[in-house]
């Protein structure tokens, strides 16, 4: 098991088996194909010109652009985190996951991640 920190907030990040990955409508809980993801991950906020492909969505598009689709505002922009490869964002956390990182039929190896926020 992983932990970040940052600020007052957590990211967790646990290898989990295919019986202990439960979904549920918590945003700040995800599971990923472990054997997708690359090595080298850490926790930043966005930056301009940073891309993704949102799950379910064909393409990619600029986090800025679905922030704002999102109707975050510019303030709370500044706050969002990012779990990131030096590659490719994998997880805007707590709202979507890259199409690219997600559980399929052939997945063997399961990652959760949690963002923790602190009130």
């Amino acid at each position: 098991m992983f932990e970040f920190s940052v600020g007052k907030n957590k990211l967790i990040l646990k290898k989990v088996e295919k019986k202990d990955v439960k979904f549920s409508i918590n945003p700040n809980v995800e599971y990923l194909n472990w054997d997708l993801v690359p090595s080298g991950l850490y926790v930043r906020t966005w930056e301009e010109g940073d891309v993704f492909k949102p799950l379910g969505m064909e393409g990619t598009m600029k986090i800025s652009d679905f922030l704002t689709n999102s109707k975050i505002n510019l303030f709370d922009k500044k706050n969002i985190l990012l779990l990131a490869s030096r590659t490719d964002i994998l997880w805007v956390c707590g709202m979507r996951l890259n199409d690219k990182y997600k559980i399929s039929d052939d997945t063997r190896n399961y990652l959760l991640v949690q963002l923790i926020k602190s009130k």
